[in-house]
């Protein structure tokens, strides 16, 4: 028996694209930012939105390729043929030996959300679609990732203050990309990496492509990611109830866990609020693996915990039923130059201008000099925060000078005017 024949791929439109971002609160014409790598689905996203609002087209040369500038300006020039505007950002200085991929989005997303703060743009497209969910859903499965992994990717969140990053293609397959590209006559790059087995992504590709069972397809796999992300949304609601009774968080960057509720609710609830809390306190995307997290809630419950590290992140038995949450010193981002508008570790916006200050926790040595700088000062501090809270505290120096401790307001000379406030006092579910 003969099978049917499947149906060419339709290619999206963008009327389609406008309610979809309409449907992710993006108001009608709104300006916005897109990450364009060249590849068939960037570049159709990209010539999608231009057709309806202002587009600034994003390209990040990490210099990792020898092709990599030369695509670069390929893809400049297909876009400004079409009137696009367009900048390429470059990843400059060295690059870590490994972790290289973690490495490269991380400096990816920064090059893109200063680009948008320099436009004055607060809206982000990426054009990760439908295929990506289904591979991000198979690939989380192998790996033992829970609810919160298998929902998949997030169709938005926020990238930094005032930046939102949305995704409105997830509900798009690549087939349907690439049929647009071709109804356009536009052609676009293929990245090499896609065909190299060395990675898992496209080794869950060519199972999809080939699937050993039927009914595994794209458009299915998707499909179950977003029912998981709904399951999830409900989820959230009940972790947010009993964050608010178990873990107070302060504007200094710690938080306390009251350890005596632990168990007072369904495990998964507990082990989700604490995977969000060491986000939070770590200025990261992700969470810990469940095994080690799993390790830690046990531990906390236990009536003799003493103390832990987990994620760039300390535990602190005070007593009484309550653990010091903080970020781990050894953990945090080294001296560093002030720079407005950057995150410091990855979740303290600076704000303020001075020429020639640096950013580094206080630690033991900034501590011993604050105290024979300005001992009332000193005092106060000690007065309000504990030990390991006062130490990984973003401290603001000029040369070897403590001039200012400005996430709890502390300024030690009156001409410094910067200040440090979180990314979110929440526990930011992303």
């Amino acid at each position: 028996m003969t099978g049917a024949t499947p149906h060419p791929p339709v290619p999206f439109t963008s009327c389609e694209l406008d309610e979809t971002l309409a449907s992710h609160g993006v108001p009608e014409g709104a300006p916005v930012a897109i990450a364009l790598s060249g590849g068939a689905d960037s570049l159709a996203l990209t010539l999608l939105a231009a057709a309806t609002r202002s587009v600034l087209a994003l390209t990040v040369d990490h210099g990792l390729r020898a092709e990599s500038a030369d695509e670069a300006a390929q893809v400049a020039q297909w876009v400004a043929a079409r009137g696009i505007p367009h900048r390429t950002l470059r990843w400059e200085g060295g690059k870590p030996a490994s972790n290289i991929q973690a490495a490269a989005r991380a400096a990816r997303y920064d090059l893109m959300a200063a680009a948008c703060r320099d436009a004055g743009i607060s809206i982000l497209l990426t054009a990760h679609h439908a295929d990506d969910q289904a591979e991000t859903l198979l690939l989380r499965l192998a790996r033992g990732s829970g609810l919160k992994g298998l929902g998949g990717i997030a169709p938005m969140r926020e990238l930094a203050p005032g930046l939102t990053l949305v995704r409105p293609l997830l509900g798009v397959t690549k087939a349907q990309l690439v049929a647009t590209l071709t109804a356009m006559g536009q052609d676009w790059i293929e990245d090499p990496s896609n065909e190299s087995e060395m990675f898992d992504r496209v080794k869950v590709r060519r199972l999809i492509a080939d699937p050993p069972l039927e009914g595994l397809t794209v458009e299915r796999l998707a499909a179950t990611a977003e029912r998981l992300r709904q399951a999830q949304v409900a989820l959230d609601h009940y972790q947010t109830l009993w964050e608010a009774e178990a873990i107070e968080r302060h504007s200094a960057g710690h938080a306390v866990l009251k350890a005596s509720r632990l168990g007072s609710v369904p495990e998964e609830t507990e082990l989700r609020a604490l995977a969000d809390l060491i986000r939070w306190l770590g200025g990261q995307d992700f969470g810990p693996r469940l095994d080690s997290l799993s390790r830690l809630y046990a531990d906390l419950k236990s009536p003799d915990f003493a103390g832990a590290t987990l994620g760039g992140c300390q535990f602190v038995a005070e007593g009484r039923g309550r653990v010091l949450c903080v970020r781990e010193a050894a953990a945090m981002t080294p001296r560093a130059p002030w720079v407005p508008g950057g995150l410091y570790d990855g979740r303290w916006l600076m704000d303020g201008e001075a020429e020639g200050l640096e950013i580094a926790p206080l630690g033991p040595e900034g501590w011993r000099g604050l105290r024979g700088q300005a001992l009332s000062v000193s005092d106060r501090l000690e007065g309000m925060l504990p030990r390991a809270a006062r130490l990984v505290l973003p401290a603001v120096f000029k040369g070897e000078e403590l001039v200012a401790l400005p996430s709890v307001g502390i300024m030690l000379r009156p001409d410094i005017g910067v200040r440090l406030s979180l990314q979110s006092l929440g526990l930011a579910k992303k």
